[in-house]
């Protein structure tokens, strides 16, 4: 029986294959921020997925970008 953050971790890191592991494209089709997709991605990493290292060293976007923002 998969785990619901197993699950989740795959269903992420297809997304991020399917946008060629563009952060922005991956976390708009997903619907959150780019902040949290940065997290995600050096979470996956951690984990053992494979994870280009340009992805991890882009700088993230603005705050304001993230639709969680308050400011």
């Amino acid at each position: 029986m998969l785990k619901l953050r197993t699950l989740v971790d795959q269903i992420i890191f297809e997304r991020l294959k399917h946008f060629n592991f563009n952060r922005t494209h991956t976390a708009k089709s997903l619907g959150i921020c780019l902040r949290t997709m940065r997290g995600l991605a050096h979470r996956l990493k951690n984990e053992g997925y494979e994870i280009p290292a340009t992805v991890l060293g882009h700088p993230v976007k603005c705050i304001k970008d993230c639709k969680d923002f308050q400011g």
